[in-house]
Order: C-alpha cells, then sequence, then structure tokens
C-alpha cells in the first residue's frame, strides 16, 4: 500500500485532510485524534500517530519516538499533538489490513478519551510551573478586584503589574507615567467591570482607551491589559489568555478536539464566553474556573510549541516563557563566535531581558518592539569600537571651540559616561524632565537672548546659551575684568545636582544651584526621583565589535569600576569611585548598568583579548549550528550536511573560530519556504558566489589550494569543481628557449600550476549543477583498502 491509497482510505474513513503540507497529509478521527500520513513512500505507507499504551498488540512496524527526540520528528511541527514534546508512534504499512487495524487502534483509543475534568488534570500536571503557588496568587488577584475595586494597589496589580498571576503581560501596557495621569480613568473602569462583566462593559471599556490614547496619555491601546482585568474578576466567563490571537488560536484547537462547533466571531469577550458555556456542556461547571483557565493556557502553550520546534529562515517565534528572564542577567557579557551565527540577533534578546528582567512576549516581533522602545527611552545605547576609538569618545576628552578667533576647550562627556549618569538618576522619568526642562530653558534663552538669574544670596548674573554642552554666566557684580566669555556652567553639573545636591567637585556651584531652582519654578521640573530600589531602572550599553578596539585606550582607568563588586549601588560595600582627569567630576559605574559585548572570532580570537577584559566580561560562545537545516533540502543538497562538512573542513585548515555560521543559509531555507525550490537554489548559488566563497579567500589568504580542499573540489569530477586546478606549460608563457622546464625551478614551486575560479555566467557552470553541492559532504567515498 503506497500512500496515494493510504490517503484514500483515510479520507474514506475521515473526511479530506485538516491540514496539507509538502511532507504530511493530516487527518483527525471523530474524537479529534490526529494521523498524519508522510507524503512520498511509494512502496509503503508511513503514518505517525500519538504514541500507543504498551499493552496493545500490535502487528505492523512500529517505531516509538521521544518526547524531545527532535532530529526524527521535528517535521510534524505542523500538527497540534504530534512533533517534538510529544511520545509519538511511527507505524510502517505494507498491506491495507494493517492500516485497518490501526484505525480501529485508533479510534478504540479515541472512544475511551478522558474525560473533560481528566482533561484539565493532565494539562496541570504538565505546568512548568507549580500551579498550586498560581492557582492562590490568582484568587489572592481575583478577591482585591472583587472586595477592593478602587483601591490602589488593586488598580496597580490589574493594570500596571507585569504578572499578576492572572496573566503576564509583554510591551504594550501602560507605562508607570501613563498610569499615574490615568489612575482616576482606570479606577472608574474597573469598578464598572466588577459591578457588570458583560459585553457592553468590556466595549465601552475600549472605547474609554481610545479616548486616552487620542488624548495622548497612552501611547498604546492596552487591549491585552482590559482583557486581563474582566479575567481578574470573571474567571467564569473568561479565559486569562488575553491576547486576542493566541486565545483564537486555543479555542479553535478546543473546538475541534471536544467537537465544540464554536463560531468565534464576535469580539474577545463574546468568543471567550461562547467557549466558556460550551465547555459548561463537558462538566467544565464542576471544575474550578481558575483551574479551567490555567489548563487553556497550558494548551495554548504546547500548540505554540509543536508550531515553534523547528527553526525556520525567518528565525522561529518562541513562545512566552522563551523570552522570559530565567536567571539574573551578568552585568558584563561578551557574545562571541564566528561570523554568521546569530550574535547581533541574540544581543536584542540580551539587552531586553537585561533592562527589564519582567519583559514577557510570544513573537519575536513583540521583543524587537519592546527593543525599540528601550532605545528610544535612551535605556539601552548602542556603541561600535574601532581601532582609532579612544577614552576621549567614550569617556570625555577636551573639545576645541571658536568664537570670534578665540579658542577655548570645553570638556565634552561620552557615550559611557552619559550612560552612566542617565542609570545613577535611575529611572526613565527623571532623564526626560531634566532634558525636557533644559530644552525649554535653552529655547527661552534663544527667544530672549540673555535671562537675568539670582544667587541663593541674591547675587545677580546673565545667563546665555552658545548651543554647546555648557552655559555661560555674567556676574552683574564681578569685579572682574575679563568677562567677555563669561564663567561656565556645565549641563552635566547641573544634571549632577539633580540626582544629588550634595554633590562635590562642581565648579560654579551657585550659578549651577540657581540655574536648577529656576528650572524647577519656570520650566516644570519636580524633585528628583533618585537612586532608590522602588525606582530603579536598568540600561544597557551594547559594544558591537567589542575587539577591535584597544580596551587599556578606551576604557582607561575606569576599567576597575565595571566589575561587579565596584559598582556603586546599595550594599555594595567595596565599590569605588574616581576622579575623572579632565573634569575634575567624581565618577562611579552603578549597577544598574548592564554592558553586552560583541565580538567576531574571525577578527581576533578571544586567546588575543585584553586579559583585563577577559576577567571581567561573561564569556557566551556562539558557533555554528547545523541542526537547523537537518530536514531543508534545495535540489537534493541537504544544507545541514553542507554546512557541517565546510566547517570540519575549515576547523582543521584554519580553526574552528572561522568557520561558517548557520546564518548564511537562513535566507536560502526562507526563500525555500515562501517561492519554492527554484528560488532556493539560486539563492544558495548567490550565498557562495557573494558569501562564502570571499570569505574563504579572506580567510587562507588566497591560497587556493586550501580553498579547494573546503569545497571538497579535489574528489569531485572536473565538470563539478568550483575551483578548477590549470597547468600551463612555461613553454607556452616564455616560449622554447626559456630554460624554465629544465630544472630552473624546483617541481615544488609549481610555477606551472594556477587556480580559475568556475565562471558565474556560464550557464553549463559547476555552479549551476546540484551535484556540484552535494560533492562537498558526498564526494569521494572511501573503500577498505584505503583506510
Amino acid at each position: 500500500m503506497n500512500d496515494t491509497e493510504a490517503k484514500a482510505y483515510l479520507t474514506t474513513n475521515y473526511g479530506q485532510p485538516v491540514k496539507s503540507t509538502k511532507k504530511l497529509d493530516i487527518f483527525v478521527n471523530s474524537k479529534g485524534m490526529e494521523l498524519a500520513l508522510a507524503v512520498g513512500t511509494t512502496s509503503r505507507a508511513t503514518i505517525y500517530a500519538a504514541s500507543v499504551p504498551a499493552v496493545a498488540d500490535i502487528k505492523m512496524p512500529l517505531e516509538i519516538y521521544a518526547a524531545d527526540d527532535s532530529s526524527r520528528h521535528s517535521n510534524l511541527n505542523a500538527t497540534n499533538s504530534l512533533g517534538v514534546g510529544h511520545s509519538i508512534s511511527k507505524f510502517t504499512i505494507y498491506e491495507q489490513s494493517e492500516l485497518t487495524e490501526l484505525c480501529e487502534l485508533y479510534d478504540s483509543l479515541a472512544s475511551e478519551q478522558e474525560s473533560f475534568a481528566t482533561y484539565v488534570e493532565h494539562m496541570l500536571s504538565n505546568a512548568t510551573e507549580d500551579p498550586s503557588k498560581w492557582f492562590e496568587g490568582y484568587k489572592e488577584t481575583y478577591e482585591m478586584a472583587m472586595t477592593r475595586p478602587g483601591d490602589d494597589d488593586t488598580l496597580h496589580r490589574l493594570w500596571q503589574q507585569r504578572d499578576n498571576h492572572v496573566s503576564g503581560l509583554p510591551q504594550g501596557k501602560p507605562s508607570g507615567a501613563e498610569f499615574l495621569e490615568s489612575k482616576d480613568a482606570f479606577r472608574e473602569m474597573t469598578v464598572r467591570i466588577v459591578e457588570s462583566p458583560s459585553e457592553e462593559t468590556y466595549q465601552y471599556v475600549l472605547s474609554r482607551l481610545q479616548g486616552l490614547k487620542e488624548q495622548g496619555k497612552l501611547r498604546h491601546l492596552p487591549k491585552a491589559t482590559a482583557n486581563r482585568v474582566f479575567a481578574a474578576v470573571a474567571p467564569d466567563l473568561v479565559t486569562s489568555t488575553v491576547n486576542e490571537q493566541s486565545f483564537l488560536k486555543v479555542a479553535k484547537y478546543l473546538s475541534s478536539r471536544f467537537k465544540l462547533n464554536l463560531h468565534l466571531d464576535g469580539s474577545w469577550f463574546q468568543n471567550n464566553l461562547e467557549l466558556k458555556q460550551a465547555l459548561e456542556r463537558l462538566g467544565s461547571k464542576d471544575i474550578h474556573p481558575i483551574k479551567v483557565n490555567f489548563a487553556i493556557w497550558i494548551q495554548f502553550d504546547e500548540l505554540e510549541k509543536n508550531q515553534t520546534n523547528r527553526p525556520s529562515g525567518k528565525v522561529s517565534e518562541s513562545n512566552a516563557k522563551e523570552y522570559k528572564m530565567k536567571s539574573a542577567s551578568p552585568l558584563n557579557q561578551i557574545l562571541y563566535g564566528p561570523p554568521g551565527t546569530g550574535k547581533t540577533f541574540h544581543t536584542i534578546e540580551a539587552a531586553v531581558m537585561a533592562a527589564d528582567p519582567s519583559f514577557a512576549s510570544s513573537t519575536r516581533e513583540e521583543l524587537k518592539a519592546e527593543y525599540d522602545r528601550l532605545i528610544g527611552e535612551g535605556r539601552i545605547q548602542f556603541v561600535t569600537f574601532h581601532q582609532s576609538y579612544g577614552y576621549e569618545e567614550f569617556v570625555e576628552g577636551l573639545k576645541a571651540t571658536s568664537e570670534n578667533s578665540d579658542v577655548s576647550y570645553e570638556v565634552a562627556s561620552g557615550i559611557f559616561k552619559n550612560i552612566c549618569r542617565s542609570a545613577s538618576l535611575s529611572n526613565t522619568k527623571s532623564v526626560k524632565e531634566i532634558n525636557t526642562a533644559l530644552e525649554s530653558f535653552n529655547a527661552e534663552i534663544e527667544e530672549l537672548d540673555l535671562i537675568t538669574l539670582y544667587t541663593s544670596r541674591g547675587k545677580a548674573f546673565d545667563v546665555t546659551y552658545l548651543g554647546k554642552s555648557t552655559f555661560r554666566v555674567f556676574p552683574k557684580e564681578s569685579l572682574q575684568e575679563d568677562l567677555k566669555n563669561g564663567y561656565p556652567v556645565s549641563i552635566e553639573n547641573i544634571v549632577r545636582l539633580y540626582e544629588d545636591e550634595s554633590a562635590k567637585g562642581i565648579y560654579n556651584p551657585s550659578y549651577a544651584k540657581a540655574i536648577l531652582a529656576y528650572l524647577r519654578s519656570n520650566h516644570g521640573l519636580t524633585e528628583s526621583i533618585g537612586f532608590n530600589a522602588v525606582t530603579k531602572e536598568n540600561f544597557v550599553l551594547v559594544i558591537d565589535e567589542i575587539n577591535r578596539g584597544n580596551i587599556s585606550k578606551i576604557f582607561g582607568e575606569l576599567i576597575t569600576l565595571i566589575e561587579d563588586s565596584k559598582r556603586s549601588g546599595e550594599g555594595n560595600s567595596e565599590s569605588l569611585e574616581l576622579t575623572l582627569p579632565y573634569s575634575g567630576d567624581t565618577f562611579s559605574v552603578p549597577d544598574n548598568l548592564y554592558i553586552i559585548g560583541t565580538m567576531n572570532t574571525a577578527d581576533r580570537s578571544l586567546a588575543m583579548m585584553d586579559t583585563a577584559l577577559r576577567r571581567r566580561f561573561d564569556f557566551k560562545e556562539m558557533m555554528p549550528d547545523a541542526s537547523h537545516f537537518n530536514e531543508t533540502n534545495v535540489k537534493g543538497i541537504n544544507l545541514g550536511q553542507l554546512l557541517t562538512k565546510l566547517n570540519q573542513r575549515i576547523e582543521v585548515l584554519y580553526d574552528r573560530e572561522h568557520t561558517l555560521g548557520h546564518a548564511f543559509f537562513f535566507p536560502v531555507k526562507e526563500v525555500l519556504e515562501t517561492q519554492g525550490e527554484d528560488a532556493a537554489f539560486n539563492k544558495l548559488k548567490s550565498v557562495f558566489q557573494n558569501k562564502i566563497l570571499p570569505l574563504l579567500e579572506e580567510y587562507f589568504f588566497e591560497d587556493w589550494h586550501k580553498i579547494r580542499l573546503v569545497l571538497g573540489d579535489n574528489q569531485k569530477t572536473k565538470q563539478n569543481e568550483f575551483v578548477k586546478e590549470v597547468s600551463v606549460s612555461f613553454t607556452y608563457l616564455f616560449g622554447s628557449n626559456s630554460g624554465l622546464d629544465d630544472g630552473y625551478f624546483s617541481q615544488e614551486d609549481a610555477l606551472n600550476k594556477r587556480f580559475e575560479v568556475s565562471s558565474f555566467k556560464d550557464e553549463e557552470s559547476s555552479w549551476n549543477n546540484p551535484a556540484a553541492y552535494r560533492g562537498i559532504y558526498q564526494g569521494h567515498q572511501v573503500t577498505d583498502s584505503e583506510v
């Protein structure tokens, strides 16, 4: 029995496949159990299904795949209940009688399917978190909402807290400032939800939130947050799967599995109500609604895992838990590895997790959106090191300015000093407030040219701003004759006073304090929130190509301050503070600043890294991973085997730090999945011609003999060689009387040999022959006599 005959039989029994891919036709029996038929097996049929009980008497050939056996059944990610994360059975069918026996077996198993109560208990037993703690937390949130709906603590837990045991929220929830500004509106909506959790109330809340957004009080429409409030108040009516698309996915699965015949064509609230009413017919009334909600969330989580167990060219989207912080990020870390191993890709995740450890996301897009938001707030900043980069650009240095032919020098702060100052302010609200106030003050000066202020002792002085990092003040009663340039007051020192009014080492402090007082009285600057554990936010500095800079030249004396124990912060008894050489400011590195570096080991070996840097950073190796492509074939070329063989040869001929990263082949896989095999093969050719071959030339300094070995050309037929070895006689080049053929050169010099790269444009070229690529990893088969 081949696959075509098996498909006809299964269609007769179960109807048309619920889903078909290039590799599978997926059928569902009357109770929702899946049978996946492999496509393209001409001599026999192959069926994948949930593992059968050990007591079952099976006559046909059977293999059992373990739940984590990703190399053997990762192609089943198109199904709902098979694939990685589940133990499954593989049956080989030769006769129709065997398929009949198999279907009868699974129909009988389905008829004994567990009740809904058993299903819920089974899902709870699969939870990665302790259900009892989660259950108690959910109950506590529910009780707070029902008994104290207008209480500030309740409002914070419902609308602001990242995870309140009802649901964890990704980016998009109201920020702290937005929450405070709209607290009265949140209070009114919460009370209304508690009094009447209905579709009418749901639409009212969405309309009210939209109004707040249009007024500029909310950046995003926090729809999922509102859904969470309904889930907290009415767990018997709605689920805690608060993302609308996530809910639809799991609801459709439950509808199929339990034959609920759901329509799911209303709002999130209506669709939840429809599901809950349908589950009541299965006996859910006898189960605590919070347990039902938790079981539904776990089911969604499993569906996500099945969909994302196999990486794609676009890089698979992980489920929410994969983007949750599992352990504290190191303060200093470096991601290192050969080119194309995903260092930049993983830097985004590492930076977000360091800046906001409570962040959770269901998609890569949400993670990137959070990354962009944090960059916009200044909490993540980016710099690239290079050979000429130095202390003056990174920390601080003197900057020459010219006014009316007079040259003066001012201290300019670098990115490291600035982000340390921002981190020491402890939250972005303070940073934004001081920056906004300074911009407003500068605009006022620009309009009036000069502003007269007074020190705390009543001494008058004029202030001007010339568009740099320093104000100029001109005391009215000064006895100094040379006041044409005035006295400088650094903006940075004003910010330091805003952080800590007892700060020492500030130049012209009386004027700086007077300007700060004016910002508070005339430009809306509030008191500094300061550096405290309650409001402290994390900041991240990403240093790309950290190995390309001269670390001693860039960090200077500050290399000691980045150590964990030397950071400033509460509880750091060994914290250190240094005096900067140009400004004379006291300086320390706060313990809420994270430094993430990336380094390409093809540029510089880890062994050659500055010892002081190596002692102070955690290093995370990122090497090529060919397993991404084990199931990816283009014109018969297995990309996993291709990448593995290339890297094995490079490691022998050079070293492992110059291998090829898996990112080179991701575009090929993406094109294969979106445009088909012909387009993917053209992309593979482009990758080899424009990426891999030039990189090999760089690695081996145009030693074409070694490049031929890497590409396996020495084991191929001539027509399949990418780099061909050709010989040109000395007589042809120099004439018959050159004497070069008579021992003038040794044979080892082999000056009559040269190499040619196969033409990129010739249609008959090896670049257009899939066999030439397969030959890289198939090559010459070694016989017993050659071993």
